[in-house]
């Protein structure tokens, strides 16, 4: 289930990172990300209560709930307005590289191993990113 939940992810990031370079040019930053908001919230109102059964939050980890809200919010922010001025396919290249974050975080903080195949698949990540947004 996990696999098919990550292709809508990309598939949905994917498209509608093309569709919101398109959108940009009649929409500001900051007016997509309010429709997003918007729609984050009508589409995560009926999950929590489907998966959950109520909206009250559980009192552990809350704050850190906030902060991760507040982080994906500014970055979603700061996305579009790179992608207002930025090509779409280059911007959404380099944007891949919170990948070398979290590795490297989840290793300091979590104990994560940064074994031969992790160190191999972060340098072609940074690679393919590189190639990906060269720009003649």
């Amino acid at each position: 289930m996990g696999i098919l939940f990550l292709v809508v992810y990309i598939a949905s990031i994917g498209v509608a990172t093309y569709l919101m370079k398109v959108a940009l040019e009649d929409l500001s930053a900051y007016q997509i990300n309010l429709l997003m908001g918007i729609a984050m919230v009508a589409i995560s109102v009926p999950a929590v209560l489907i998966a959950d059964g109520s909206l009250a939050p559980p009192k552990d980890n809350i704050g850190l709930g906030v902060i991760v809200a507040i982080l994906m919010a500014a970055g979603s922010i700061a996305y579009s307005l790179a992608l207002r001025s930025l090509p779409a396919g280059p911007t959404a290249a380099i944007a891949t590289s919170y990948v070398v974050v979290v590795v490297v975080l989840s290793a300091l903080f979590l104990h994560e191993r940064i074994d031969v195949v992790t160190a191999l698949g972060l340098g072609l990540t940074l690679s393919g990113i590189a190639i990906l947004s060269f720009r003649t």
